[in-house]
């Protein structure tokens, strides 16, 4: 049965992150995995924890701008040797970029 509140798409497009830490900043560009309305699944190679926040900017194919938001990391799994997928939750997105990400999924 599905416990998702919202649908994911599968989706990879590169997504630009700095976590939010006051002893570390970290920049990366992992895949994404999927998205949704409220969230997206990146593969790292680095393991983040849960809990932690990240700054993320990224590219949907349909637009032609940038999305910028901030996001806690919600699950982590390891998936192999240094490969992780991480679940982030937007807690910081403009309506706008919502719009755009949910035209994206529920066409």
């Amino acid at each position: 049965m599905e416990k998702r509140r919202f649908v994911r798409m599968k989706s990879q497009f590169c997504v630009w992150y700095q976590t939010i830490d006051k002893s570390n900043v970290y920049f990366d560009r992992p895949l994404s995995k999927d998205i949704s309305p409220v969230g997206l699944l990146i593969e790292l190679d680095k393991k983040e924890e849960e809990g932690s926040f990240l700054m993320m900017k990224f590219k949907l194919p349909s637009l032609k701008r940038n999305i910028s938001v901030k996001g806690q990391v919600v699950r982590v799994k390891k998936i192999g040797d240094h490969k992780y997928d991480v679940g982030i939750e937007f807690t910081d997105i403009n309506e706008e970029d919502m719009v755009a990400i949910r035209k994206l999924v529920w066409k």
